[in-house]
């Protein structure tokens, strides 16, 4: 559902089953609010966890992922950047993979899970932090500072993560320093059981290969009257990618295609 992509990944084994959305040519890779008042942000970090539960999935949104039945494959890099560029027929596009993550202050290192998502991904999903700012185009160009976003009280080592002037601050999470732009509100729940506590901003390049493929797309149509065009438009991208990448992706078959999120978070099609 839509508060998953918030949550993260349940627990699960290092070694999970093959599914219908597995990437053969990935398996080795795990899938895997706006006043700035500190107060404001308590007030929300305290609200049981089935309000978080109850927030609506935008309109229109739908996920994208390359169909070669029986499997819905994820995008790769080359599959996300081709697709942000060309498309015409979305509002917005965004990406996300989860991933664990290391952080350190310096006297106290932790591990927890978090997501690497492009710039867009919270405004796709309507979301703004209670502390700070939204990722802005510049937190993904390669080269800038990186940028993260984090969940209130996520970390025991690090309370002041929730405070106000933890916006600026650099806290360094798998070797490298990130700068904390914004604050997320927690839903009071032990923040390891809630998922993903930290959200950064990816700096995908161009690749030199197709994959691997472990990008999940969602994308916003901007009008159900366009929703038979931006099928169409899908596969146009696809095949004037597949030259390009033919070295070392030969499926000619595959197509791109996508399914309402609802649908795509249903079991009988989710990942």
């Amino acid at each position: 559902m839509f508060q998953d992509l918030l949550a993260g990944p349940a627990r699960h084994s290092s070694r999970p089953s093959p599914g219908p959305d597995d990437d053969p040519h990935d398996r080795g890779h795990r899938r895997p609010w706006h006043r700035r008042d500190h107060r404001h942000l308590q007030r929300h970090s305290r609200r049981p966890a089935a309000a978080a539960a109850d927030t609506p999935t935008p309109a229109g949104l739908v996920r994208i992922y390359t169909d070669a039945p029986p499997n819905r494959f994820r995008f790769s890099v080359a599959d996300y950047l081709a697709l942000q560029a060309e498309q015409t027929h979305f509002e917005q596009v965004a990406g996300y993979t989860d991933r664990l993550m290391s952080f350190s202050d310096g006297n106290v290192a932790e591990r927890l899970r978090g997501k690497l998502v492009s710039w867009t991904y919270f405004s796709l999903l309507g979301l703004r932090p209670a502390i700070g700012r939204d990722f802005a185009e510049a937190d993904g160009r390669p080269g800038n500072p990186l940028a993260v976003i984090v969940v209130a009280r996520v970390l025991a080592s690090a309370p002041w993560l929730g405070r106000l002037d933890a916006i600026g601050k650099p806290i360094r999470i798998d070797g490298a320093d990130h700068i904390v732009v914004g604050v997320l509100p927690s839903d009071g729940r032990p923040a390891r059981e809630q998922g993903a506590g930290l959200f950064i901003a990816a700096q995908w390049q161009p690749p030199r290969r197709k994959g691997p493929f472990f990008i999940t797309t969602l994308a916003r149509l901007r009008s159900e009257s366009e929703r038979s065009a931006a099928a169409d438009e899908l596969r146009a991208i696809n095949r004037r990618m597949f030259p390009i990448w033919r070295s070392s992706h030969q499926d000619d078959k595959a197509t791109w295609s996508f399914i309402d999120f609802e649908a795509a978070s249903s079991p009988a099609t989710s990942s």
